[in-house]
């Protein structure tokens, strides 16, 4: 009787370690049939638009590799549960949400060289919320800057975004990516005091005359298309 209690809670103790990871990983730009792996284990191919999703058990105290490949190109996070993910290579994005013994993973991979330099001081909440509209059909990579401070948020088609950030001027980069081959960014700049800043993606016939190409990578980060 002793020994199948003890071996009850064992068991007990092993499942209350467990969590069930939901994890969805996107790609930008939209990228279908790029692989998705696990430790090294194939889980998913990308499609629909770029997008892959599977459920894996593991222990809470594990530090599984998520990895996406697609030819030579690849990029990996190390998720973690009671920790922040850990972005190794070409991670535009990484959020997640612990509920109980669930972990819910977002993930979307930069499938392109990272369009931008990252911020030095990453940028995660203040008294100010930048609202960000995308009515296009395409996905956009936004990244707001204050000096060196600052973050990024991609935008899919047809999405909103609202962001919590400190009193200053900010400069807003809006990096389209319809062509892999001719990729643009478009620069606003807005000022916020204690009040609510609105950014407005243009559509692609607005775009056209606002935007710079990127040719030479030094360029990147420039004041571009004011």
């Amino acid at each position: 009787m002793r020994l199948l209690s003890l071996c009850a809670l064992a068991s007990l103790l092993l499942t209350g370690c467990t969590a069930t990871y939901y994890v969805h990983v996107r790609t930008f730009p939209p990228t279908d049939s790029a692989q998705v792996l696990l430790d090294g284990a194939p889980k998913a191919t990308t499609s629909d638009g770029g997008q892959a999703r599977f459920t894996e058990s593991r222990s809470i105290f594990a530090q599984p590799n998520l990895e996406i490949r697609d030819g030579a190109h690849h990029g990996r996070i190390v998720l973690r549960y009671a920790e922040p993910l850990v972005s190794v290579e070409n991670v535009a994005m990484g959020l997640k949400r612990a509920v109980m013994n669930d972990l819910y993973v977002d993930v979307v991979f930069a499938m392109m060289p990272i369009p931008l330099p990252p911020p030095q001081e990453f940028v995660t909440g203040g008294r100010n919320t930048l609202s960000i509209r995308n009515p296009t059909g395409g996905a956009v990579w936004v990244a707001y800057r204050k000096g060196n401070a600052g973050n990024n948020v991609i935008l899919f088609e047809n999405a909103t975004e609202s962001v919590a950030v400190p009193d200053g001027t900010y400069d807003i980069y809006l990096v389209f990516a319809d062509d892999l081959d001719d990729l643009r960014v478009m620069r606003q700049r807005v000022h916020l005091g204690g009040h609510g800043g609105f950014v407005r993606i243009p559509l692609r016939e607005e775009r056209a005359a606002l935007t710079d190409r990127v040719g030479d990578p030094s360029r990147l980060g420039e004041p571009l298309g004011q």
